[in-house]
């Protein structure tokens, strides 16, 4: 697989915030084979918390894109640069795809020397002299880093030695009633965790302005993608749904991300307030979702 993504990334551009492992990855799922991989990112649609101030998506994307295409991905969290590097090395030798969390900071980006904010990149490989890499967003033609600067940013705050493998065979497509089967699934756990999303907002109010939802604005794009490829009546309307809920959490965090980096003075009423109106929005998504469902005679 390696010899095939030195070739530089197919999938590039602009990506909004959260995507960038989910980019990196429909690369590496394209390389291995996988037919259009956009579409077959999750399906995932649900609610978590991580902190005080981030929500997150359900995050069963990593789980069911696996489920979709066969292939075994697994998250890992390397605290020990000793052990991280030992495990990167091994990963490559036996032939997986890796891609790894690094601060912006570090490399060519428009944040490079600006911000600390985690950004995904593919690593290929690694030599005494230097690291390759390939950035799906910033740079898809593979390019060396300075191993220490690499190590650094693979464990400062934003890398968080968090990496993500991919290994396997790609297996059978999954046919369009598996993938329905999938999101019909989702409808459920969304619905149970609909209650998050409402605490979250009113913890909010009561906060400082502050909040991270980005994770939610990338699984509800992606989403919208894989929704649009089904064969179904509904799937257009699904789809725009899905994707302008993207575009309302996106806002979200671009107010909240304006008062963390001192350009806006905190409004933590006002947020609060999308964030309320976004639970009635996420709400009435269920809703159309399960209506839908229940007219192709699924029960979620």
């Amino acid at each position: 697989m390696i010899g095939a993504l030195n070739a530089g990334l197919t999938m590039r551009g602009d990506t909004p915030f959260a995507t960038c492992f989910l980019q990196a990855l429909a690369n590496v799922l394209d390389t291995r084979g996988v037919a259009d991989p956009l579409r077959r990112l999750g399906p995932a649609l649900g609610f978590g918390r991580r902190g005080e101030t981030r929500l997150t998506g359900g995050e069963r994307m990593i789980a069911n894109t696996a489920a979709l295409t066969g292939l075994a991905l697994t998250r890992h969290h390397h605290m020990d640069w000793s052990h991280a590097i030992r495990f990167e090395q091994e990963t490559l030798d036996a032939g997986g795809d890796l891609i790894v969390g690094l601060d912006s900071f570090d490399i060519p980006s428009p944040y490079e020397k600006v911000e600390h904010l985690t950004h995904a990149v593919v690593v290929l490989g690694h030599r005494d002299d230097h690291v390759l890499v390939s950035d799906a967003m910033n740079h898809p033609q593979p390019r060396r880093m300075d191993p220490a600067t690499y190590a650094e940013s693979r464990m400062s705050a934003a890398g968080a030695g968090v990496s993500l493998v991919c290994a396997g065979r790609v297996g059978e497509p999954l046919d369009e009633a598996g993938m329905v089967g999938f999101l019909a699934r989702e409808v459920t756990a969304h619905r149970a965790e609909l209650p998050l999303a409402a605490a979250f907002a009113a913890e909010v109010a009561d906060g400082d302005g502050i909040a991270d939802v980005a994770d939610v604005a990338a699984e509800r794009l992606v989403l919208g993608q894989l929704v649009a490829g089904l064969n179904r009546s509904w799937a257009a309307e699904a789809a725009k749904a899905s994707a302008g809920l993207s575009r309302r959490w996106y806002l979200a965090h671009t107010m909240a991300r304006e008062v963390a980096c001192g350009n806006a003075a905190p409004r933590p009423a006002r947020l609060a307030r999308l964030l309320t109106e976004l639970h009635g929005r996420e709400t009435v998504f269920n809703e159309m979702l399960t209506d839908y469902l229940a007219a192709d005679g699924i029960r979620t």
